[in-house]
């Protein structure tokens, strides 16, 4: 707590957090009207029943809370000293109860990734919202087909480019609590509903529980996940000693001079001996990796890798000592929230840092500029051709005019200059005036 104190965190009118100008901020007003009173009671309960509570705005939460907490050190009282002490869960008591002006800023790169202190907050307060039930339910297969109301109200008002963490986040920490329910309160082999409801923990609504044990984890398709992911992961080699720390805040941490470090260096700095207590050494693999990849680097210039500022490509170093596919909406090495068409494709406008907007803006107006000023070339061009070619005709229909006009001259000089015979001179007169009348 006494670190947070030294983060980020600016104080912003209420109206203004109405109409939406609050830039990144880790709460919300659903979560910001929670009982204080509920935070106390779970702050002073034992350290066991605070392995799995969280916040609630219910009264029946409550409620239940309290009767446990008594049941608890009535019965316990005996043994309570030969317990082994734990810390328990994250309670985050001065964040939800500090006032609806502050705001904790976080900031977001143009992957969508928060980076700096404040984003260790952010990850708990999210872990808090996702393990609370009453908050986020858990009586869904699938966190994507949650209603959408549910969703809007655990936004933040955080900038756009960050919508698609926070909505990962959240998904990943329900899955995960859904995953301890079942590690702690299921049995495959016994089916007893009413152990199961005995056993119940009282911070979870009954219907929600039920749907998570009988109606989600134990159908097929997540049975079959739940075996593919285990085979998956005991599969899974050269772990990384990162620690809380995300891949988006080490590359901050290491840029130099605007470079932002590549997967390769990550990859090196990640993939280390440990320095816990455990004095665990880096895995066979992982070794091999680090040494090709350093040997890779140090036939750069200055050991630097990038390439028009991005932080992953095709072909890099990383991709030529690991050798393996990508999978779909993820990149190795870059952290979460970061699918491929970010890096191997261009930037959305939704992703990218204001200056990359701006110079993108720039480029795409000059281009639309040369466009226009080719396409008022082609047209000036074409009305040019189309002009000649109208002026072409207007000749030719005014030459065949005057042409006809001279024969039909030549025509009445012919018939006025022929002399009428004898009986037909009037005749002929009068049809040659008549023809000089209609001509006229």
């Amino acid at each position: 707590m006494a670190k947070r104190r030294c983060l980020n965190k600016i104080r912003i009118p209420q109206n203004n957090v109405a109409n939406g100008q609050c830039d990144t901020t880790l709460t919300t007003e659903e979560v910001r009207n929670i009982n204080s009173s509920n935070v106390d009671e779970r702050t002073n309960t034992l350290n066991g029943l605070q392995e799995e509570t969280r916040l609630s705005s219910s009264s029946e939460h409550s409620r239940a809370l309290i009767s446990h907490s008594d049941k608890a050190s009535g019965d316990d009282s005996d043994t309570i000293e030969h317990t082994v002490k734990c810390r328990g869960p994250t309670i985050l008591a001065d964040i939800w109860n500090q006032s609806p002006d502050e705001k904790w800023v976080v900031k977001f790169n143009r992957e969508g990734q928060p980076y700096g202190e404040e984003s260790s907050v952010l990850a708990s307060v999210i872990g808090t919202i996702g393990r609370n039930p009453e908050l986020a339910p858990q009586g869904y297969s699938d966190w994507r087909i949650s209603r959408k109301n549910t969703k809007t109200g655990l936004r933040f008002s955080f900038p756009r480019c960050g919508e698609n963490h926070i909505k990962k986040a959240l998904g990943r920490t329900v899955k995960d609590f859904r995953g301890e329910l079942k590690a702690t309160y299921y049995e495959p082999n016994k089916h007893n509903r009413t152990s199961l409801e005995n056993a119940k923990p009282p911070w979870v609504p009954r219907d929600q529980y039920f749907l998570i044990l009988f109606c989600i984890l134990t159908t097929g398709n997540v049975q079959r996940r739940s075996t593919i992911n285990r085979i998956n992961q005991k599969n899974q080699n050269m772990p990384h000693c990162a620690g809380r720390q995300s891949f988006a805040q080490l590359r901050t941490k290491k840029t130099i001079d605007s470079v932002e470090s590549s997967r390769a260096q990550i990859f090196i700095d990640t993939h280390k001996d440990r320095k816990t207590r455990d004095k665990k050494s880096i895995d066979e693999e992982s070794a091999k990796a680090v040494e090709k990849m350093k040997e890779k680097l140090g036939k750069l210039p200055n050991g630097i890798e990038q390439m028009n500022g991005k932080i992953a490509w095709k072909c890099d170093i990383f991709d030529q000592v690991i050798g393996k596919e990508e999978r779909r909406g993820r990149v190795r090495g870059v952290g979460g929230g970061v699918c491929a068409s970010k890096l191997w494709g261009d930037f959305s406008g939704q992703q990218q840092s204001s200056e990359q907007r701006g110079e993108d803006s720039s480029k795409l107006v000059e281009k639309l500029l040369n466009d226009i000023k080719v396409m008022q070339h082609k047209h000036s061009e074409e009305m040019r051709v189309l002009q000649e070619k109208r002026d072409l005709e207007l000749k030719m229909v005014v030459d065949k005019h005057h042409h006809l006009e001279s024969h039909i001259h030549e025509l009445v000089s012919l018939f006025a200059q022929r002399a009428p015979t004898r009986g037909q001179g009037e005749r002929g007169i009068r049809w040659t005036n008549v023809f000089l009348l209609m001509w006229n």
